[in-house]
């Protein structure tokens, strides 16, 4: 019985994806001139990918990967993916869940000795989801022109925020907090005896042969890294330093466009999680936000995605599950452009009315 029921999911599933949406009459054309006033708007520079049933059918660089050299973004450059990092520790929480190395319902405290008495009633899911009540130490004062710029251990982050008050009971409220997702980082750690950057690595990145997804480190030589920039009073500066370790596995991970694509078809194809374990991963509970991934519904569309900000990058990963078309919007210049450009280009692929720039 429990073969039939994985067997019939696995089904659903597929019949889910098989939808075929063709992409309205001369997108390749109008994506061009949606990228290219973008960018000419100084807000983008990167990497698009836009797949039908994972096929690229639209895979562009656009401006510069490094400003200070003159150096062309390519289709294979590497940028900082910022908090589309939470998919894959989500994954990781998930695949150890199977495992029965720990349950999604565990309290937090059993990983974290150290939690003070107010978060007896957080669990991993509430981690997961959002709905912790911890505050996010991203927010937390000094953190930008302190923590930020250094290799912070995972516990020094959590005691920016531990001895503050809960902002609602657990589990009442969605409120996005990084904090939860360096919990679940060290969680990772605890339960498999590795480090976060070790096991993703391990358990993830290597058996898909993602080779330009790793933690992202300062000191490495990573070839066709982008450099990331951010603009001031009409000028070009560099980024501001935000170290990947000061944000771990909340969103430490760099990528390719490439690299997503064949995240995107992994996960969603069930190679890498089951199909309960997927069902869950996408039940938002009406709060639009499953674990791991935010839940929408945009033109009738489900949509299932998670974008990333940090200085100097921003990120769109978008998979409209009824359509099996896949959006990715990679970008070297901070900001929120990414999301706003996968958007408009998703519009112009299903021919959804276009909004003003």
């Amino acid at each position: 019985m429990r073969r039939f029921r994985i067997l019939s999911a696995l089904l659903a599933l597929s019949l889910a994806s098989a939808a075929h949406a063709a992409p309205a009459p001369g997108f390749s054309a109008k994506a061009d001139a949606i990228i290219r006033r973008h960018v000419a708007a100084q807000t983008f520079s990167g990497v698009v990918l836009i797949a039908d049933h994972g096929k690229p059918v639209f895979r562009k660089a656009y401006g510069l990967a490094n400003r200070e050299w003159n150096i062309a973004a390519t289709p294979d450059t590497v940028f900082r993916i910022g908090s589309t990092t939470k998919t894959f520790t989500a994954t990781a929480i998930l695949q150890l869940a199977e495992k029965g190395a720990l349950k999604l319902d565990d309290p937090i405290a059993k990983y974290y000795p150290a939690a003070p008495a107010a978060w007896s009633g957080i669990t991993l899911r509430n981690l997961l989801n959002h709905t912790s009540g911890i505050p996010d130490f991203v927010q937390a004062n000094g953190f930008v022109k302190g923590p930020a710029r250094i290799d912070d251990y995972p516990t020094e982050l959590v005691d920016l925020v531990r001895d503050k008050p809960l902002e609602f009971t657990p589990g009442s409220k969605f409120h996005y907090s990084n904090t939860g997702y360096i919990l679940l980082g060290m969680v990772i750690e605890q339960v498999s005896g590795q480090s976060y950057a070790d096991y993703i690595g391990a358990a993830l990145l290597k058996p898909l042969d993602l080779r330009h997804t790793a933690y992202d480190r300062q000191d490495e030589l990573v070839p066709d890294r982008a450099q990331g920039y951010w603009r001031v009073d009409g000028a070009w500066k560099n980024a501001r330093v935000m170290t990947p370790a000061s944000i771990y596995a909340s969103g430490a991970l760099r990528s390719t466009a490439d690299d997503l694509l064949a995240w995107d078809q992994a996960l969603h194809t069930g190679k890498v999680l089951s199909p309960a374990s997927l069902k869950a991963m996408f039940d938002d509970d009406g709060r639009g936000y499953g674990l791991g991934s935010f839940v929408e519904t945009r033109h009738g569309h489900r949509l299932w995605d998670h974008g990333g900000n940090v200085p100097g990058f921003c990120s769109a990963f978008e998979y409209y599950p009824d359509d099996g078309v896949t959006v990715i919007v990679l970008d070297n210049i901070e900001g929120q452009d990414a999301e706003h450009l996968a958007k408009e280009l998703a519009g112009a692929w299903f021919g959804w009315p276009a909004k003003k720039p």
